[in-house]
C-alpha cells in the first residue's frame, strides 16, 4: 500500500471509529432513559399516548418516548399455561421478565382463544368463567410488574360457528 492509499484508508478506519463511538454514545443514552425500566417502580405503568408533535410516535403521559416491539403470544401456549388455574405463576413471571429484559415492550394476545378448550372468557356467552377472569388478572399484574403492556385482540379469528 503506497503512501496515499495508507493515507486514505487511515482516514476511513479514523471515521468508522467516530461512527463507533457516537452509537456507543447514542446506545448508553438510549438505555439509560428507555421507558421500560422506569416500569419496574411499584405503582401502575403510565400511559401511552400518540406523541404530541409527530416524533416520537407514542410517548407515556409523563412524556417519555415509547416504541411498542411486539410479541405475539396465546395464554394457552407453552410459556403462559402457568396462568391457568394458577398452576405455574413463577414461570410465567421469569418468561415475561425474559421478554422485557430483551427489549419487548408489549404482548399481543387474543382475549378469545379457541383453539384450545376451556380457554374461554364466557361459556356461553354471557356467563364470564371465573378461573379465566383469574387468569387475565393475573396476566395484567404479571405484565405491569415486569413492564410489559399488552395489546388485547378482542375476538379470535379462529372461532367458529354461533357463540
Amino acid at each position: 500500500m503506497d503512501e496515499r492509499e495508507q493515507h486514505t484508508h487511515n482516514a476511513d478506519l479514523e471515521e468508522t471509529v467516530d461512527d463507533i463511538i457516537d452509537f456507543n454514545q447514542y446506545s448508553r443514552a438510549d438505555f439509560q432513559t428507555n421507558s421500560r425500566f422506569e416500569s419496574r417502580e411499584p405503582g401502575p405503568l403510565p400511559w401511552i399516548q400518540v406523541g404530541k408533535f409527530g416524533a416520537p410516535y407514542f410517548a407515556t403521559e409523563t412524556g417519555a418516548a415509547w416504541t411498542p416491539v411486539g410479541q405475539n403470544d396465546a395464554i394457552s401456549w407453552v410459556e403462559l399455561a402457568g396462568l391457568f388455574r394458577r398452576r405455574d405463576l413463577p414461570a410465567v413471571e421469569a418468561y415475561l421478565s425474559y421478554l422485557a429484559d430483551h427489549g419487548v415492550t408489549c404482548l399481543r394476545l387474543m382475549l378469545e382463544y379457541a383453539q384450545v378448550r376451556h380457554r374461554y372468557i364466557e361459556q356461553p356467552v354471557g356467563r364470564f368463567v371465573p378461573a379465566m377472569v383469574r387468569l387475565w388478572d393475573d396476566l395484567f399484574a404479571l405484565c405491569e410488574k415486569v413492564g410489559l403492556r399488552i395489546l388485547l385482540t378482542l375476538v379470535s379469528p379462529h372461532r367458529s360457528g354461533p357463540p
